[in-house]
């Protein structure tokens, strides 16, 4: 049995080398046998991290492997060419992201991992238009509602020690559905809700090697064994008839010249049918864009600045200055250069996203590197935002790398987190927007200290898709003249929803 083992394994590794070897092509790394790199990206922290940081320090810029189907691997200045490169467009299928696609909308393609199957700029405009069809200064009134609730979630934890990575999550979801649909669920829902998202995301590499292996025939019948709140056909059902009420409730209202939410923008420029089908073709896409990137954005941050206080310091007197006891405004945003380059600082050094992936939809090259069509490239962004010869001390917390002489903010080329090239994250303005509304008025209104005066941020780099850098907070509060607004969003989803579960089998 051990010789069979071996000559499999060897004859796994001659067809690999031979099939991928080429004149002039990126080197081969077979790493595993028939797996190739696949297994380090499920090794615990401390062996991955070594791994992961070895291969920046002094891994080729551009390499070919498995994980387990063959890719390309990125960085440094390979991953700038890739970005920037006509053919790397599009992003390879991602099952589990074909799939959610394929429930909600019952149509193949309509995710941004396209596949090729789809050309990419039709994706590219879905997302565009959804993101930018609710003006920035509606986004910062709805956005301001729902951490007005936030603020009064932190005021019961005044003083103590505090993990609020859980309340936080609650509140941009909540955030999502109130600029997206323009109104909010009840508080015991939407935590229902998360407990639910947060249970499938500890389990999200079983699911995917599930819906990897398992045609498509087989998954109603799958469906079936579940319990009906968690069947995700069951779901996308509700959610679509759920829709065509709020579109109902949309028209029935009385208009004034401002548009509050997504829903309402879509429905000033396009028929009710179209907007139904328009707005389930882009719910995916709106929701991830709105909730795990600034989500992880805002507990980094806070993180940063609670372990250095002297930062803090300087950009409690920003928003002092300009904020003082107003409610905040898109103006008030935007004349705070500080509070940006705090954002862009915690995405470089805590990224949400540290790899990008893009496909290779014609034969084309990376530096030089022939690169065959419909190739997987996976890019590796802390290359670049951990460059020290870019960012000096990369693993310090220094937003005064964004801030010019003249103290306005200064944009970093090299700052890798949104991509580049035509295809650049059409979310970014929302990741900094919403992050800057609730940064402003957290901190407007309150001082945050580590729990623990030896308190360090989790790793950085910890696996795939790493953990925000968190640790308990205490929440001190700076002016108790100050009183803490008390908005409150509508919360009518709740009732809707409920209907409609009623209605639907």
């Amino acid at each position: 049995m051990f010789y069979w083992i071996l000559f499999a394994v060897m004859l796994d590794y001659v067809y690999f080398k031979v099939k991928y070897t080429t004149p002039n092509g990126p080197p081969v790394w077979y790493v595993f046998p028939f797996v190739g790199a696949a297994p380090i990206f499920c090794l615990p922290t401390f062996i991955y991290k070594r791994i992961y940081l070895w291969y920046l320090k002094y891994g080729p810029d551009v390499i070919l492997t498995r994980a387990p189907r063959a890719v390309v691997l990125t960085k440094g200045s390979a991953t700038k060419a890739a970005l920037r490169n006509e053919n790397c467009q599009s992003k390879p299928e991602v099952y589990l992201m074909t799939y959610l696609g394929w429930i909600l909308t019952g149509k193949d393609g309509l995710v941004y991992t396209d596949g090729g199957q789809v050309e990419w700029r039709s994706h590219r405009k879905i997302d565009v238009a959804a993101l930018y069809a609710l003006p920035r200064r509606e986004m910062v009134v709805k956005s301001s509602e729902v951490v007005d609730v936030f603020l009064r979630e932190i005021q019961k934890h005044e003083g103590e020690a505090w993990d609020c990575e859980h309340e936080l999550e609650v509140a941009k979801y909540q955030e999502s559905a109130n600029l997206n649909l323009g109104s909010c669920f009840e508080d015991s829902d939407i935590k229902q809700f998360v407990a639910i998202v947060a249970n499938v995301f500890k389990k999200m590499l079983v699911v995917s090697i599930a819906i990897n292996i398992m045609p498509r025939s087989l998954i109603p019948w799958v469906e079936g064994l579940l319990p009906k709140i968690v069947r995700p056909a069951h779901i996308a059902r509700v959610y679509n008839e759920a829709l065509w009420v709020l579109i109902q409730k949309k028209l029935s209202e009385k208009e004034d010249n401002r548009t509050r939410d997504f829903l309402a923008a879509t429905l000033r420029v396009k028929k009710p049918a179209e907007a139904h089908e328009y707005l389930r073709a882009s719910s995916f896409f709106l929701m991830i864009g709105n909730t795990h990137s600034t989500h992880h954005t805002i507990l980094s941050a806070l993180t940063n600045l609670a372990l250095e206080p002297a930062i803090q310091d300087r950009l409690y007197q920003e928003i002092k200055y300009v904020l003082g006891h107003d409610e905040l405004t898109l103006e008030h945003l935007d004349s705070m250069p500080l509070l940006k380059a705090v954002i862009m600082e915690t995405n470089r050094l805590d990224s949400p996203f540290p790899f990008n992936l893009r496909l290779s939809t014609a034969p084309t090259d990376i530096l030089g590197f022939p690169i065959p069509a419909g190739m997987p490239i996976l890019m590796f962004i802390h290359a670049e935002n951990w460059n020290p010869d870019h960012f000096p001390q990369p693993l310090s917390f220094r937003p005064e790398r964004f801030i010019d002489d003249q103290g306005n903010y200064l944009p970093n080329p090299n700052h890798g987190i949104f991509g580049g090239g035509k295809r650049e994250c059409p979310g970014k303005h929302i990741n900094i927007t919403t992050a800057g509304v609730f940064l402003s008025k957290i901190l407007q209104h309150y001082r945050v200290e580590p729990a623990n005066i030896n308190a360090k941020p989790a790793e950085r780099i910890s696996s795939m898709f790493p953990a925000p850098s968190k640790i308990p907070y205490r929440f001190i509060r700076r002016n108790k003249d100050l009183p803490l607004p008390l908005t409150e969003p509508a919360s009518d989803l709740s009732e809707i929803f409920r209907e409609v579960l009623d209605r639907v089998k």
